[in-house]
């Protein structure tokens, strides 16, 4: 999944889509997303209409590379403490670790993913492919996910997209419950069924296959 997000920011950086510099301060070694309750886009550039590389959940912790000002905010260019594409994010979604903080050192030498994950590859749980459509009436393909596991049958799964967008999928209770975008705004374009060991979820036009084995292990 970082791989495709790491190429798709790849290509916009050679399309331009990169902001000319501004005055750069360094920042702390060591942020932590906080002071939303959604996720916090990773842009290949520091621009709200920028190309979003992947997303950080609430309690992640990312490796400060120096904030600027641009379109009149202040945008911190950051990676995943574990590694991971570079990108831009909001300074406002941000708080600065202490060096001295739980962890801190541990981090910053990769050691440690996201706060809320276990110890998969990049700060995931687990990561593979789940059978997906999009629209949902065209034959099941395969999408890339990737899972951040929580207490009590809580989970975030986020799916790579045919077109190369992300979709979020939240579980509570070992059940889907909630996914992110537009196409999950209206009125009954959410929908999930769990079958036996099989989770299938409806979000507007799409549709996704995925073994409760591979979200919550065992």
């Amino acid at each position: 999944m970082r791989a495709s997000a790491l190429l798709a920011g790849l290509a916009a950086l050679l399309s331009g889509a990169v902001l000319p510099a501004t005055a750069q301060d360094a920042g702390p070694d060591l942020w932590e997303v906080r002071g939303l309750s959604t996720t916090l886009n990773l842009r290949v550039a520091p621009s709200i209409g920028a190309e979003v590389l992947m997303r950080f959940v609430p309690g992640e912790r990312l490796a400060g590379l120096g904030c600027r000002a641009v379109e009149g905010r202040e945008w911190c260019e950051v990676e995943a403490a574990d590694g991971g594409p570079r990108g831009f994010v909001l300074r406002d979604f941000l708080r600065a670790v202490p060096d001295d903080a739980p962890g801190a050192a541990a981090a910053l030498a990769g050691e440690a993913g996201p706060a809320t994950t276990g110890e998969g590859q990049g700060g995931f749980d687990a990561t593979g492919l789940l059978a997906c459509a999009a629209p949902a009436g065209l034959p099941l393909g395969d999408c890339a996910f990737a899972v951040i596991r929580g207490q009590g049958g809580e989970a975030l799964l986020s799916v790579t997209l045919p077109d190369g967008g992300l979709r979020l999928i939240r579980f509570a209770d070992g059940m889907a419950v909630q996914a992110d975008g537009e196409a999950a705004a209206a009125p009954g374009a959410f929908r999930a069924v769990r079958q036996g060991d099989l989770h299938r979820i409806f979000v507007g036009d799409e549709r996704f296959e995925i073994s409760h084995g591979a979200l919550f292990g065992g």
